[in-house]
């Protein structure tokens, strides 16, 4: 032959598949055949076959897909010792940042002053309002070590955890304000990872992480302020696909939204694996379902990942699950190579197209929050969570009628396994409240609690 033959042919038009050879026509008899169907998966029609001249994709996958994606570790600890020592270990495992909870009973200033290693970024999230003099230490301590730092305050997630402000609406976004302007902060940060672990459809978690964004924006923009930047923090479940072209979806939605202040903000966006889908029994499985949820976030274009602990589930905060769960990451970034990718789904007709139908269920969402008076309105009135119900008893009806699949659980379940922790089931708080709070569940706890007293009896 003069002329090389293309191993593989060009993408042809639907109706010349047939045309195409033996690849082509069994690609024709898989798109005809009864038994693949459209699905319906969380609102979105999934196809069996996707090709370019269907793909109706409005929204650009190109926006702002980071350069890089940080190793990230929470830190969880209750005495300052203890703190000292898993900051210093994540630091010599290789973590690009690291996320403090401020509590009373550890003065994280004085800690960061004695850290031997440095690190790209710190987080800290509060949840009371600091003294001015304190985050000024912080700001103090940071800018000598050279490490960015992310002060967070988020007084609307605590209302939806806890169903209570801490004073009033007013005073807490008065108070929210003022930390905005004495951290010197040019960007805040909006947690919306309770909304995936309490049952929310992908849709429904951007949606509630857009429209709460919104409540800060106008906060600030009745104060004539414009933030420079806004971050993300979103929960990744284990639809895989689904969950890449949502990390994409929220970039392009929140370019919608933050341009009706003017010009688009740009967004930072921190990932980390659901606790919805973890499980007890079999709990090392959780480490693959870590490990794929990573993965969805770092190609969807996360710039940061958090991940759990592969037994957080019965024991939390420990440092050999910790290290289990930097190294995972570590092996994607070094080992895997996913830290040379240059946004690979662009050009994946199936993840296209699912970017554009999730976007366009989030902006409904979205608009009905907005006409409805807001998101804080919706959480008064109940439809944020009357929302949440609905869809997690769905989803717990295709799990307990085995349709929704978790291996170990309710399905492939190793009958004989004795685990090492009894499960602890958080009660629901009958206290008043002002509004329902939120409660996040994982969906094998029914399953795994029945199993427990079975094997006492």
């Amino acid at each position: 032959m003069t002329q090389k033959e293309n191993l593989f042919f060009s993408f042809l038009e639907s109706n010349q598949w047939n045309a195409a050879g033996t690849v082509g026509k069994e690609i024709s008899k898989i798109a005809a055949d009864t038994s693949l169907q459209d699905r319906v998966v969380q609102g979105v029609v999934v196809k069996p076959v996707y090709h370019k001249e269907n793909l109706d994709s409005k929204v650009s996958l190109s926006n702002n897909f980071p350069s890089e994606w940080l190793v990230g570790q929470i830190i969880v600890a209750r005495t300052q010792e203890a703190c000292l020592l898993f900051l210093n270990k994540a630091l010599k495992g290789g973590v690009d940042t690291l996320t403090f909870f401020d509590k009373k009973e550890i003065d994280l200033a004085t800690l960061l002053k004695g850290v031997k290693h440095k690190s790209k970024r710190i987080e800290i999230v509060f949840s009371e309002l600091p003294s001015l003099s304190y985050l000024e230490g912080l700001i103090s301590v940071c800018d000598k070590n050279g490490t960015s730092l992310m002060l967070s305050y988020d007084p609307i997630h605590d209302l939806i955890k806890s169903g209570n402000w801490k004073k009033s609406m007013a005073d807490d976004l008065q108070d929210w304000l003022k930390f905005y302007v004495d951290s010197k902060s040019k960007s805040f940060k909006v947690s919306g990872v309770i909304y995936q672990n309490s049952g929310a459809t992908i849709a429904e978690e951007i949606a509630f992480c857009l429209a709460q964004a919104n409540e800060y924006l106008l906060t600030l923009s009745n104060e004539g302020i414009q933030p420079d930047e806004v971050c993300f923090e979103v929960s990744i479940g284990g639809n895989y696909f689904f969950e890449i072209a949502k990390i994409h979806a929220l970039r392009s939605m929140w370019n919608l939204v933050s341009s009706e202040y003017g010009n688009a903000i740009p967004c930072e966006i921190i990932a980390q694996p659901s606790k919805r889908n973890m499980t007890l029994f079999d709990f090392n499985l959780n480490m693959l379902r870590s490990s794929t949820a990573a993965m969805a976030a770092i190609i969807g274009g996360a710039n940061v990942v958090n991940n759990l602990p592969y037994d957080e589930v019965f024991n939390p905060s420990n440092d050999f699950g910790n290290r289990i769960a930097r190294n995972q990451l570590l092996i994607l970034k070094h080992e895997s190579y996913f830290d040379k990718l240059e946004n690979p789904a662009k050009g994946t007709y199936f993840i296209e197209q699912l970017v554009n139908d999730l976007s366009e269920n989030i902006l409904e969402i979205f608009k009905d929050i907005e006409h409805l008076g807001g998101f804080i309105k919706c959480l008064e009135t109940g439809y944020v969570q009357e929302r949440i119900l609905v869809s997690e008893q769905e989803e717990q009806k295709a799990f307990d009628e085995g349709s929704r699949i978790l291996v170990g659980t309710n399905k492939y379940q190793n009958l004989s396994e004795v685990p090492i922790a009894d499960l602890l089931l958080k009660s629901i708080n009958q206290t008043s409240t002002s509004i329902r709070p939120i409660l996040e569940k994982r969906l094998s706890e029914q399953n795994e609690l029945k199993r427990i007293e079975d094997g006492k009896q």
